[in-house]
């Protein structure tokens, strides 16, 4: 695991937003995953080819495991309320090159009567030569 430093580029719904978190990294065979504390949260984010997770827990939750092209359920929690949402996973890719990871995950969120669109685009740097 090494410690790097996060960068996420968030859009919900065209609003862009652009957050910037001291986290950890972790090369696993055929994924990476991404650990980090936000205000009130800790989230971790996990992709492979195709596919990610996010998991935030604390006073709003997520939990979301999106494949590229696929409608999936996942669930959201605000205000110790928990409900069902549904998802559709539009895009998701990454690339690692020798001090950062690059990726992009673009998802629909689909309540009621409304869809939420989202995109975060996502920049770890790392020195490679740190081992924790």
């Amino acid at each position: 695991m090494k410690t790097c430093v996060l960068t996420i580029v968030s859009t919900v719904d065209g609003k862009e937003n652009t957050f910037s978190y001291s986290a950890e990294i972790e090369f696993l065979e055929g994924f990476v995953c991404l650990r980090y504390e936000e205000e009130g949260g800790e989230t971790q984010l996990c992709l492979r080819e195709g596919e990610a997770s996010i998991v935030r827990k604390g006073a709003y939750g997520l939990s979301l495991v999106l494949k590229e092209g696929e409608r999936g359920k996942g669930l959201l929690t605000v205000a110790g309320s928990t409900g069902e949402i549904e998802v559709l996973a539009n895009r998701i890719g990454y690339s690692i090159g020798k001090n950062s990871l690059l990726a992009i995950v673009k998802y629909s969120m689909f309540f009621e009567k409304e869809i939420q669109e989202m995109s975060l685009r996502i920049k770890a740097s790392y020195d490679n030569s740190e081992e924790k």
